[in-house]
């Protein structure tokens, strides 16, 4: 099937308007779930398989790169792809979160998504230690931002859960 492209009197391009209002209207009716991405270093990912599948169990569509990217995916084109369709971007900083590769770039989408959404996106930075006590260390361009040392899982997706730019609804009868 081909695309449309709708064009406006001007000439400019009005797909990117419609889908926004696709979108919020999708939200809005409660079609589409809100996306939230996870950042995290391939060493954590037992850890923020846990986080995803709580999230999950609260409602929303949660991004991790081993679900959401399936063989043959651009690294670079899924992972951007991720942070535009995401309201969030969980940082899950531990001694093992340094750079080596596709962690600086998720912080720069993370902060160009923020820039662009502004109160509709959240960068949210939680900061793990390890067995040994061990604390990551905050990439510099997310010291910008305030982050969060929990105490435990518990304290974690509670502040994720204050920090998203959504809120939650009414509980009710299934």
């Amino acid at each position: 099937m081909d695309s449309v492209v709708i064009l406006a009197m001007d000439g400019s391009n009005l797909n990117s308007e419609l889908q926004k209002l696709i979108e919020t209207h999708e939200f809005v009716m409660g079609v589409k779930k809100m996306k939230i991405f996870l950042s995290h270093k391939g060493a954590d990912k037992p850890m923020v398989r846990k986080y995803k599948q709580t999230l999950e169990v609260l409602g929303f569509d949660v991004w991790l790169d081993e679900d959401a990217m399936p063989a043959g995916t651009t690294l670079h084109k899924g992972i951007l792809q991720g942070f535009k369709d995401s309201c969030a971007a969980i940082f899950f900083i531990t001694p093992n979160y340094k750079d080596e590769g596709f962690l600086e770039t998720e912080v720069n989408y993370a902060i160009t998504e923020k820039m662009q959404k502004g109160d509709r996106f959240a960068v949210v930075t939680l900061v793990f230690s390890d067995d040994d006590g061990k604390t990551g260390e905050v990439p510099e361009l997310l010291k910008t931002y305030v982050w969060k040392q929990p105490y435990d899982d518990l304290e974690a997706v509670q502040e994720i859960i204050k920090a998203l730019p959504v809120k939650l609804g009414d509980v009710r009868y299934r």
